[in-house]
């Protein structure tokens, strides 16, 4: 897509992409990224990669001149990728007829063509992590804080800021005075990158929905915290990530910081127990799922169940087990993907429940359902879970 952006000549690209070389590279990478793949490893017991199986191929001789093209510390980068991309653009013909014939070049030529198009494919990861960061939309910074954060990174990451330098990118934002030196950063692949927020639309947008938002909530909520921005980037940096851009991996450890941050509080630390009591059915005991049940079967004097007016019968629902030595449970499918109405209206009748306006027997089962619920997956996302509807 990059090439296209650039105007360069589509048979060109057609002759470029075609290349033996790179169809092996991706077909080892897409092997690479199926679970059931054999992983394959060095003498020395490392795992490689598909490039480092396709450099294996060619040769020591050939992995030496690949990455010599990098120079010491990537300083011919720029150098070499102008000039063999120079070189290769002549040589139209002889792509085309190599495609064919898989004879024309020689291991060296193709080391280059294999080296070109990696730089060409990190040039391309950036463009479109330009357009992901400069995307705005109806949705403002995201469904919920965690977007919010990974907004804010992935204009991070394209700028190629540290976290100190990026306030002087959110000082431009908000109309501060700023250090312009410091966001011209020359190694940018996106040159200027910034001054698409400087006084402009997308600019508002980013101020007034990710900046003034975290601003908003950030003694409010544990997400916005100081404090437990620093474990996360702690445990982030343990995992090899430099820039919080992915949502599902920083929900994830977000979720389980807060499940390790509740689980000291009075409401969740039960006895091993007690919270065997959550589960089973025994004869001084009854699971809260055969309680739940009871509640949703049984009628008063008017002949109506307890539960029939509330949303709660058809979000959650039970499973009890066929004999006592087994657990019963309470779940609700793909609960994020419920009616948003449906789920405000359960999470506002379980505070409710939770204040007591229903009664005293369900007020204690209101108390229940919010230990059950932690016990059953903390605050990690589940095909089962129901922790997204607890009142907050």
């Amino acid at each position: 897509m990059v090439l296209f952006k650039a105007g360069v000549n589509r048979e060109w690209i057609n002759g470029f992409i075609g290349q033996p070389i790179l169809k092996k590279l991706v077909q080892l990478d897409a092997i690479n990224k199926s679970p059931l793949k054999d992983i394959k490893r060095d003498k020395t017991g490392k795992s490689m990669s598909a490039l480092d199986q396709v450099l294996s191929d060619y040769g020591t001789s050939s992995k030496k001149y690949f990455y010599k093209l990098y120079g010491e510390n990537g300083n011919k980068v720029n150098d070499n990728l102008s000039r063999l991309m120079q070189k290769w653009y002549a040589r139209k013909t002889d792509l085309r007829k190599h495609i064919k014939t898989k004879q024309d070049l020689t291991k060296t030529e193709e080391i280059e063509i294999l080296w070109l198009f990696k730089q060409l494919q990190d040039i391309g990861k950036e463009d479109s992590n330009a357009t992901l960061a400069s995307k705005a939309d109806t949705v403002g910074h995201g469904k919920d804080m965690v977007n919010a954060i990974t907004s804010e990174e992935k204009v991070r990451k394209v700028l190629n800021l540290t976290e100190n330098e990026f306030e002087e990118f959110k000082k431009m934002i908000t109309g501060q005075d700023y250090n312009a030196n410091v966001l011209s950063n020359p190694k940018q692949i996106i040159v200027n990158f910034h001054k698409k927020f400087d006084n402009t639309a997308l600019g508002t947008y980013f101020k007034n929905s990710v900046l003034e938002f975290q601003d908003m909530f950030e003694n409010e909520f544990i997400t916005y915290n100081t404090e437990s921005k620093n474990v996360v980037k702690s445990i982030g940096s343990e995992l090899g990530m430099t820039y919080f851009t992915d949502n599902e991996m920083l929900s994830s450890i977000y979720s389980s910081l807060f499940s390790y941050a509740y689980s000291s509080s009075p409401i969740a630390n039960l006895r091993p127990n007690q919270i065997k009591n959550l589960f089973y059915n025994t004869e001084t005991n009854e699971s809260l799922a055969s309680e739940y049940y009871k509640l949703i079967s049984r009628v008063n004097e008017d002949k109506k169940a307890v539960l029939e007016d509330t949303i709660f019968p058809s979000l959650l629902k039970t499973f009890i087990g066929k004999s006592e030595d087994r657990p019963y449970f309470i779940y609700s499918n793909n609960t994020k993907n419920k009616d948003k109405d449906d789920r405000d209206q359960f999470i506002n009748t379980w505070l409710d429940m939770y204040k007591g306006e229903y009664g005293a027997e369900l007020q204690q089962f209101s108390m229940k359902l919010l230990k059950y619920s932690f016990y059953t997956s903390g605050f990690q996302y589940g095909i089962n879970s129901f922790h997204q509807l607890i009142p907050t």
